[in-house]
């Protein structure tokens, strides 16, 4: 779901970032990338990485390793993507053993998927952590999915719901749906339905796609709340856009819903969109 702020967030970096500002050019490649306040579009993505990355940008030339990775925007080439990967770990390195949280994160990364440097779960762990003390959200995250897997540490449970819920609580969407997720299937924490949804739905009053998806899924099913196809259907339908899942979800719930419901649903869309943006906006306001 895109909202008038992601908007007028890409049109603000779109300005700066034809005026050559290598962070708002990373923005915008991002924008791009996912969708985030103007359509898909691989290969704007690419050109907006690349102008960031010749200036020297980490995060950019991860980005635009990535793009190579995959074909995003440009023909495959591995040597490249590790060429790009290098250049960024090697930046990352640097900040990172001086206490950047972001860098420490960063580089976790770089070990831990083997870009620009040789894989290490241990050591892609060791500095998850050390971003993770320090606050950052992303890295948080990491912990908790390598303490759910075991990956870099030994499994549990416990420890990952802990690091989902300290990064849930900051209000990083995709812990609180994580969270979420350990509540409704029982791992590491005891089973409930009714959190799992509040989580879900602490998550989807961010506007987050995914989260989106989930609660409608939620009405649709039952699960913690009482079933409500027109919720349901609201919901997908602001997820769609960007989320094909809720697409698929969206033509499948049509079917069984007659026209007057259809209409009820479109308008109630409408309302939620609507109360999603005033809660974004009121939030950022008390910020």
């Amino acid at each position: 779901m895109n909202t008038e702020r992601e908007t007028k967030a890409f049109e603000n970096n779109k300005v700066k970032a034809v005026q050559g500002d290598p962070v708002a050019q990373t923005e915008l490649g991002v924008c791009y990338r996912t969708g985030r306040g103007v359509p898909k579009d691989y290969l704007l993505s690419f050109h907006w990485f690349s102008l960031a990355a010749d200036q020297g940008h980490a995060d950019a030339q991860s980005d635009l390793g990535t793009c190579y990775h995959y074909g995003w925007g440009v023909e495959k080439d591995p040597e490249l993507a590790a060429y790009w990967y290098g250049k960024a770990a090697e930046q990352w390195k640097t900040m990172a053993e001086e206490g950047d949280a972001h860098a420490q994160y960063k580089l976790g990364e770089c070990y831990y998927y083997g870009d620009g440097i040789q894989q290490d779960d241990a050591t892609a762990v060791y500095w998850y952590r050390k971003s993770a003390e320090q606050g950052n959200a992303h890295a948080q995250i990491n912990m908790a999915s390598c303490y759910m897997n075991g990956e870099g540490v030994t499994e549990n449970l416990l420890q990952a719901v802990w690091w989902y819920r300290k990064a849930a609580e900051q209000g990083d969407s995709v812990a609180q749906v994580s969270l979420g997720y350990c509540y409704q299937t029982g791992k590491g924490v005891a089973t409930s339905l009714s959190q799992a949804f509040s989580w879900y739905c602490k998550a989807a009053e961010q506007g987050a796609d995914h989260a989106l998806h989930v609660v409608g899924g939620c009405y649709a099913e039952g699960i913690g709340v009482s079933r409500d196809e027109t919720e349901a259907y609201a919901y997908y339908m602001l997820a769609a856009a960007t989320y094909e899942e809720s697409t698929v979800k969206l033509n499948a719930l049509e079917k069984q819903l007659t026209a007057v419901q259809i209409a009820a649903a479109t308008i109630r869309t409408s309302e939620l969109k609507a109360e999603i943006e005033a809660k974004i906006a009121s939030r950022h306001t008390d910020k």
